[in-house]
């Protein structure tokens, strides 16, 4: 599990390349090196010194500009292009057919209805992300998570419109070097005002993103791997109280060492960012996505050993299809074939081992209720 998370940094360079590429893009006189270095020690510093409390309350406001760029977006787009979203068609269309139908054969992940499938699947598989459940963990009252799954249902599908940004900009300028760019050269139309406000809010939410998954990474380094195995098992022979001090040292130290990897990877920019983003999505999905389902849809099925064995067959089936033998071209469905493998033998399983899961289940009910 140390690993699957462990490839999350690809995600968080991901976020670096993506900020630091926007920032030099904004400011004429800053170039993609300063920037991403700028991005990294500013977000390391923020997660090392606010920790968890820093990522959830400034994640607020980072959604309020993300929702006002997305919306903002959309309907300036609709105003700016008289036939509205028809007139953006017919002018994506006019430049290469393929942009308007169903199947791209030259797109990365578009490319068949089977990819198709993969990419809207582990799309869906994104709503488990580390990131994102240890907001939920923190809240007070376990009756406010209906509110918060429609709050973010809501602010999610506003802040996805900013999408429209890049189709609006490729009809405007089909000659666009660089596609990551597309959004923030579509704000620049604006009034310079309006144009830096919706540059910072997604910067803002490249930013947000990765102090969680740094956070995510530092806990299970310094929580689940250090301190609940190698210390708790004996594995590193030291005291309790000393091993609280070292893991909340490595709290303060860890994010650092993330950044500076991370920053490592970006130096030089991949052709797409989100590619490089997904890489990090898809690998924790095709390992925990399945485990999740089981525990929250089907807990009488819930088996460790199952969900160890899914895990890691999940995982092995991702990493073969796209980065060992490259079966598979779209590293979103190659990790939705790791879900959909992982799930299958974990139920399998489970259903194997059913008996075994009753009396597990029996001995913890009987231990909870002695307390």
């Amino acid at each position: 599990m140390f690993l699957v998370f462990i490839i999350q940094i690809f995600y968080i360079a991901g976020q670096f390349s993506a900020g630091g590429s926007l920032l030099s893009g904004m400011i004429q006189c800053l170039d993609y090196t300063t920037a991403i270095i700028g991005v990294t020690v500013i977000t390391v510093l923020y997660v090392t010194v606010g920790g968890l409390f820093a990522d959830i309350y400034t994640s607020i406001g980072q959604m309020c500009l993300m929702i006002f760029a997305g919306v903002f977006v959309f309907i300036s787009g609709i105003m700016m292009f008289k036939g509205g979203l028809t007139e953006v068609s017919d002018l994506l269309a006019a430049q290469n057919p393929n942009f308007v139908t169903v199947l791209n054969p030259d797109s990365l992940h578009m490319y068949s209805y089977a990819a198709v499938f993969g990419v809207m699947f582990i799309e869906f598989a994104f709503a488990g992300q580390p990131q994102l459940l240890n907001k939920i963990m923190a809240l007070k009252n376990p009756k406010d998570m209906s509110k918060m799954i429609w709050t973010w249902i809501v602010a999610s599908f506003c802040c996805l419109l900013v999408m429209f940004g890049g189709l609006y900009m490729r009809a405007i300028d089909p000659n666009l070097k660089v596609a990551d760019m597309a959004v923030i050269e579509y704000v620049k139309l604006f009034h310079p005002i309006i144009s830096t406000i919706l540059s910072v809010a997604i910067v803002a939410a490249l930013m947000s993103t990765a102090c969680g998954l740094i956070l995510v990474i530092t806990t299970c380094i310094s929580n689940d791997l250090f301190l609940q195995t190698l210390v708790k098992h004996r594995i590193i022979p030291m005291e309790q109280d000393e091993a609280e001090k070292l893991a909340y040292r490595m709290t303060k130290v860890l994010p650092a060492l993330i950044g500076a990897f991370s920053l490592y990877l970006v130096f030089n920019p991949p052709p797409f960012m989100g590619v490089m983003v997904w890489i990090g999505i898809s690998g924790v999905s095709a390992a925990t996505l399945a485990p999740l389902i089981f525990a929250l849809f089907m807990p009488k099925l819930a088996n460790a050993k199952a969900a160890i064995i899914g895990a890691i067959v999940g995982e092995g089936v991702y990493f073969y299809l796209y980065l060992i033998a490259h079966i598979e071209r779209s590293v979103m469905a190659a990790g939705a074939w790791g879900v959909i493998v992982s799930f299958i033998v974990m139920y399998v399983l489970a259903s194997m081992w059913k008996e075994d899961t009753k009396k597990a289940q029996a001995i913890r009910d009987a231990k909870l209720a002695k307390k």
